[in-house]
């Protein structure tokens, strides 16, 4: 895992963000809460939930796994 402080760098986002932001966009993106979070995350990247899923499970930081 690449750390930043308490910041990690996001390739969906293309910066750092905050631990508890990328687990916000992965909380949603695996439905596990409402997805506020990642309509935000959609309409600044411009992509879809498939791409969206798709850079995060290749993410060096991804901090959980699509399947428990």
């Amino acid at each position: 895992m690449i750390a930043l402080g308490t910041h990690w760098f996001c390739p969906l986002l293309n910066r750092a963000i905050a631990e508890g932001y990328c687990l916000d966009i992965q909380y949603q993106r695996l439905g596990y809460c409402k997805p506020d979070v990642l309509t935000e995350v959609k309409r600044e990247t411009r992509k879809s939930a498939g791409e969206i899923s798709a850079t995060c499970d290749d993410c060096p930081n991804q901090p959980l796994p699509d399947q428990p």
